[in-house]
Formats: structure tokens, sequence, C-alpha cells
């Protein structure tokens, strides 16, 4: 076809038909970019369930609903977070990296991280326990107990109300066991790199001699010395049998 042809049939009904289709999809693309934009914002908005280890700033965030009773989320865009009253929407922490739910209990005390330093909130109040000024290190409440390391890098254990309970004179080692109470022990690794196990008091239920601990439930702990298995349970506070 010749190009005077194309003129000839060339209507001024055809160009407005060509120009609506260039109009449907550039409103296609623009809704298609709003829609991704609009999605990705509320994504973004991370309602947690799961935080695993409190101490690593690269842990792992999987989706919750609330904080408790009070219905608080954490809001988490663009790489910037916040502790929120779901009631009132008011901002009760700013600038939170991430938040870890309590274990073991259901007293509500999250912890949570500000660049290098951990605090706690209740989640059921809206009041910071601790404020994230003093701890460079911080697990999860479990059984009305956390473990915490400040800046001296001694572990300390505090309270569901944020007093600091116990200094355990021990500085803190890299584990990959997370410092959490089960059944009312917590394991620690000492300066001799073996194990030990502190009870809510700080008083020590094993001397630091295991090669690995393990909490196996129903108050027992399977512990490894030179090779060989031992089961112990806190009540006892020794060794009751091989594994």
């Amino acid at each position: 076809m010749r190009i005077t042809d194309f003129f000839r049939h060339f209507t001024f009904q055809k160009l407005l038909m060509a120009l609506g289709a260039l109009l449907m999809m550039w409103l296609l693309f623009v809704g298609t970019v709003v829609t991704w934009r609009y999605a990705k914002d509320t994504c973004h908005k991370i309602y947690y369930n799961y935080l695993y280890r409190a101490d690593a700033g690269n842990a792992d965030k999987r989706q919750w609903t609330d904080m408790g009773a009070a219905k608080m989320h954490f809001e988490y865009k663009y790489g910037k977070g916040k502790i929120v009253d779901g009631h009132s929407g008011k901002t009760l922490v700013d600038n939170v990296d991430w938040v870890a739910p309590p274990t073991g209990n259901t007293d509500g005390i999250y912890c949570f991280a500000q660049g290098e330093y951990r605090g706690y909130i209740d989640s059921y109040t809206g009041k910071v326990v601790v404020k994230a000024d003093k701890y460079v290190k911080a697990w999860a409440m479990t059984e009305d107990r956390a473990v915490v390391v400040a800046d001296d890098g001694m572990v300390r254990f505090i309270d569901n109300t944020g007093k600091e309970i116990v200094n355990t004179g021990m500085k803190y080692r890299e584990t990959p066991h997370a410092c959490i109470f089960k059944s009312g022990l917590c394991p620690l690794l000492a300066d001799n790199g073996k194990y030990l196990l502190l009870d809510k008091e700080g008083n020590k239920i094993t001397e630091p001699i295991y090669d690995d601990v393990h909490h196996i439930g129903d108050g027992f702990w399977v512990a490894l010395k030179d090779s060989q298995y031992s089961v112990i349970h806190p009540e006892k506070q020794e060794k009751v049998g091989p594994a």
C-alpha cells in the first residue's frame, strides 16, 4: 500500500480510536504503578509474629497482627520502623529496627531495637519499661526474665518490670544458642569456651564444663561433655544419668 493510499483511508474516527487506545495503555500503566506502590506501602506495614534472635541485626522478620491486648503494632516502611498504638494511632516508640515478642509467658513485654541499643515495651500499657540507651544486646523476655548485655560487655538478667536483678559477672561470648530461659535455666558460654547453666537468680546449676547444652522439655537439659551425653534437671541440680 502506498503512503497516499494510507492517508486516503485514514479517517478522523480511526484517529480517535488510535488516541483512545494510547490513552487506555497509559491509564493501565499508571494504574499498575499506583497499585504496586500501594501494595508495597501496605506490605511494608509489618505486623510481626516472630523475630527469633533478639540480638541479631539481620534477624528474621515475620508478619504479626498486633502486640497484645493493647492492639499495638509495629509499622516498618522504607527502612524506618515505629511502634504504634492501634487505637489512637499515636507513635509510642519511633526509629525502631525490629521487635521481638516474649516467649514462654504472657506478660506482653516486647524487646525492640533502636540502632545499636535494645529496649523493652509493655504491649498492654504502652509503657517503655527499658529505654534503648544502655543495653547493646538483649533477648526476648521469657519466663519473666530477659538476658541483656550492657556497654561493659557483662551479662545481666532483668525482670518484666525492667529491673536489673542479676549481674552474672560474666562477659558475653558469642554463641549459636539464644540466651533465653527455659524451665528456669539459661545457657551461657564461659571464658573457657564451655557452657554452664544459670537459674533466674544467677546461681550456677552447673559448672562451665560442657561442650554443648540443649533443652529437651519438661525441665530437662541434655549436656555434651567429652563426647558423652548427660541429662540435667534444674530441681535436682545434678546429673541424673546418661542420655
